[in-house]
């Protein structure tokens, strides 16, 4: 018995299109499909793990795909409501996607005139490898933390 590989990242957002302009838009992610209908079972809110008053279960979804093909699927619930992203990174349980970019400096110039703004400037860091790597984190435009990395 063993792990084979991912098949993808899974992230609840409160808006689908703000993140599909985001992450295909700005970014450049692929879209691979997206926003989609919604779906509307309440076994499907119970399967991914909802509690509470479950009469029902509405979401949409889109999939995006990075340069090296790794899956990213956005979720938006529309019912129940969901529960704010808490602003703060020291949140037991919070994820962050990190990028691999080609430039960092002209990413944060770029990201900055969509009002995306990093919380320092870009760090640098050694890596086990040897490798050293420069490293900067954002809010997305729905509060999500996502991570760009440019390795030297």
């Amino acid at each position: 018995m063993k792990v084979l590989s991912t098949s993808h990242l899974g992230f609840i957002v409160k808006d689908l299109n703000t993140i599909i302009n985001f992450y295909h838009g700005i970014l450049g992610l692929k879209l691979l499909s997206g926003p989609s209908e919604e779906f509307h079972d309440v076994n499907e809110g119970k399967a991914m793990g909802i509690v509470g008053d479950n009469v029902t279960h509405c979401h949409r979804e889109a999939f995006m795909e990075t340069p090296d093909g790794v899956m990213l699927e956005f979720i938006e619930i529309t019912d129940p409501v969901p529960t704010p992203i808490p602003p703060t990174a020291a949140c037991a349980g919070k994820l962050h996607l990190c990028l691999y970019v080609d430039s960092i400096q002209e990413w944060v110039q770029e990201l900055d005139k969509h009002g995306v703004k990093p919380f320092m400037e870009p760090q640098e860091a050694l890596l086990g490898d040897g490798v050293t790597c420069y490293w900067v984190y954002f809010m997305d435009s729905e509060g999500m933390l996502f991570e760009l990395q440019e390795k030297n």
